[in-house]
């Protein structure tokens, strides 16, 4: 289970998260995660997250989100709220690395599924699909 500080690296994308605040800290109600993602051609999967809502707070760069089919970009300053039960994916287009805080609420178990995400793609088990 990750850590409070703990950082990981998806050597696939190049994205780092630090964990900020764990599901356990604060009784199941959020995990916080600081993201740095670099520039990069590879897009993560459209996914959803059945039960949670997932907050970006842009801090600096920007993201191309993909929210139930519709994009835009989101530059610093700037918040997106992903509501439980809607596709989504997002990836940084711009040439600089984006760096941004990541929330979902309430936490489950997302964070182990990070870490075990991240481990995959160091050992090479993940492709662009």
């Amino acid at each position: 289970m990750a850590k409070k500080g703990e950082k990981i690296t998806n050597s696939r994308t190049g994205q780092i998260m630090i964990f900020l605040n764990r599901g356990e800290d604060t009784n199941g109600e959020l995990l916080e995660i600081e993201c740095f993602s670099p520039p990069s051609k590879a897009k993560e999967p459209e996914h959803f997250q059945p039960q949670q809502e997932n907050i970006f707070r842009i801090l600096s760069g920007s993201c191309v989100f993909s929210v139930d089919g519709k994009e835009q970009i989101v530059e610093p300053g700037e918040t997106i709220s992903i509501p439980p039960n809607v596709k989504h994916h997002f990836w940084n287009s711009d040439n600089n690395t984006s760096h941004y805080l990541q929330e979902f609420r309430p936490s489950l178990h997302i964070d182990g599924f990070f870490e075990t995400f991240f481990a995959l793609s160091r050992d090479g088990k993940l492709n662009e699909n």
